[in-house]
C-alpha cells in the first residue's frame, strides 16, 4: 500500500534526481510516495535491539490508524492521550527519516548517535571519533551512503506544524554544533547532515496535509571532509548499523564483536542455515536469518519454520563481509554497499516481502527454502 506526503526542502544547493519532476530542472517535486511496507521495515529495524515477541510488517500498529485517503493522514480517534501522541509522532518521525534518506537520497546505513558518541578505541574506526562539544541534545544518527559518504542526521515527528523559520527548527540546527567529528589527529572536520521534521495531520485538518521538511546543515569543524582520508567515520556508521541487524537476527556474539571492535574467530558457532527465496526472487541470493512465529522465533542455526510465520534475514554475502571484518579485516565492510544491491535497484516491496537496500529482508516464511548450511 502506498500513500503520499508533501515535502519541502531548504538549503539544498542541488536537488537530488529522485526528487525532481524534470531531471533537467533543479526544482523539487511537491510530494513523494511512501510505501507503507518499506516504512514499517525501517521502523522495525530501527526500533528494536532484540527480536520482539511479535512482528508482522503487514500489520504495524500505527498504520491501522491511517485513513483510506491517498495522502498519509491519521484518523481523528487514533490517539487518545497527549503522551501516546508524542511517542507515536517521534517513532514514526524516525521511520520517515530513514525512509526518506534511503529511498530518495541513497543513504542506507544508520547508527544511533548514543552508540558512537565518545567511542574512539574501535579498531575499525581508523582513529576517528565523535565527541560532545556542548551540553544539550545532539543529533539522532550517524548515517552513511557508503564508507566515503557519511552524514549526521536528526529526525523529528510532530502532530503540529513544522516550519524552517520557527524556533524549534533553530533548536534542531543547534544540535549539529554540539558535536565534533574528529580525524585521527584530533582535528574537527565538517560533515554534511540532514534534518527531517515530519508534521502529521488528522482527518479534521481538511485544509492541510502531512508534510516532511528536510534541510542539510553541517556539523562543527575546522577542515573539510576528504574522501579516502576520513573513511573511518563512514565505516563506523556501517559497522554499527549491522551490529543492530545481527542482534535482531540472533547473532549476539557477532553483534558484540562488531560493536566493540573485538577480533575473533567463529569456529564454535553452530552451523548457520542458508535460506534462498523460491524461483528467481531477489536474484536467487541466499540469506541468513530467523523465522518468527506467533509466539517465539527460531534460531539462525535451525531449519524450523512456522506456518504463517515471517522470515527476517540478511544477504549471505553481506554476512560474510561482517565475519571477515571481525576476523581482523575491518575494511571488508567497505564493499558491502555493492554486495547488498539487487540489480542496482533500491528497496523492493510487494504483498509477500520487503527488501531494503542494506541487504535485509522481511517476508512470508514459505517464500524461503532451506538450502543447507553456510560455510563461514
Amino acid at each position: 500500500m502506498k500513500k503520499t506526503i508533501r515535502i519541502a526542502l531548504n538549503r539544498f544547493p542541488e536537488i537530488p534526481d529522485a526528487l525532481r519532476a524534470d531531471p533537467r530542472i533543479n526544482a523539487a517535486v511537491s510530494e513523494v510516495e511512501i510505501d507503507l511496507g518499506i516504512l514499517y521495515h525501517h521502523y522495525y529495524m530501527d526500533g528494536y535491539g532484540v527480536r520482539p515477541p511479535r512482528v508482522n510488517h503487514f500489520d504495524l500498529e500505527y498504520l491501522r490508524f491511517i485513513t483510506g485517503a491517498s495522502d498519509f493522514r491519521f484518523r481523528d480517534d487514533a490517539v487518545a492521550s497527549a503522551a501516546k501522541k508524542r511517542t507515536l509522532s517521534q517513532e514514526l518521525g524516525q521511520a520517515f527519516f530513514r525512509y526518506f534518506m534511503s529511498e530518495y537520497l541513497g543513504i542506507k546505513y544508520f547508527a544511533h548517535m548514543d552508540k558512537v558518541l565518545g567511542k574512539s578505541t574501535h579498531a575499525g574506526f581508523d582513529g576517528m571519533s565523535i565527541i560532545r562539544r556542548e551540553r544539550g541534545d545532539v543529533p539522532d544518527y550517524l548515517c552513511a551512503r557508503s564508507v566515503v559518504k557519511p552524514f549526521i542526521g536528526e529526525a523529528k515527528g510532530r502532530f503540529r506544524g513544522v516550519s524552517f523559520g520557527n524556533n524549534e527548527f533553530d533548536n534542531w540546527r543547534m544540535q549539529f554544533q554540539r558535536i565534533s567529528v574528529l580525524d585521527r589527529n584530533g582535528i574537527p572536520i565538517r560533515v554534511k547532515g540532514y534534518i527531517v521534521g515530519t508534521s502529521f495531520r488528522e482527518e479534521h485538518h481538511s485544509r492541510s496535509y502531512s508534510k516532511l521538511y528536510c534541510e542539510d546543515p553541517y556539523s562543527y569543524g575546522d577542515t573539510e571532509f576528504i574522501e579516502g582520508e576520513h573513511n573511518g567515520i563512514g565505516r563506523t556508521a556501517i559497522i554499527e548499523h549491522y551490529a543492530r541487524v545481527c542482534t535482531i537476527l540472533g547473532f549476539r556474539l557477532l553483534s558484540a564483536r562488531l560493536h566493540f571492535g573485538i577480533k575473533g574467530e567463529f569456529e564454535l558457532i553452530p552451523r548457520i542455515r542458508l535460506w534462498k527465496p523460491i524461483g528467481d526472487l531477489l536474484d536467487g541470493e541466499g540469506f541468513v536469518g530467523i523465522h518468527v512465529g506467533q509466539y517465539r522465533p527460531s534460531y539462525p542455526y535451525s531449519n524450523r519454520r512456522y506456518d504463517g510465520g515471517l522470515f527476517i534475514g540478511l544477504r549471505s554475502n553481506v554476512f560474510h563481509s561482517l565475519i571477515a571484518a571481525v576476523r581482523g579485516d575491518w575494511s571488508a565492510v567497505d564493499s558491502i554497499d555493492k554486495e547488498s544491491r539487487i540489480k542496482e535497484q533500491n528497496s523492493v516491496s510487494n504483498d509477500y516481502f520487503t527488501y531494503l537496500n542494506d541487504g535485509t529482508v522481511i517476508g512470508i516464511s514459505d517464500l524461503f527454502r532451506d538450502s543447507g548450511t553456510l560455510d563461514i
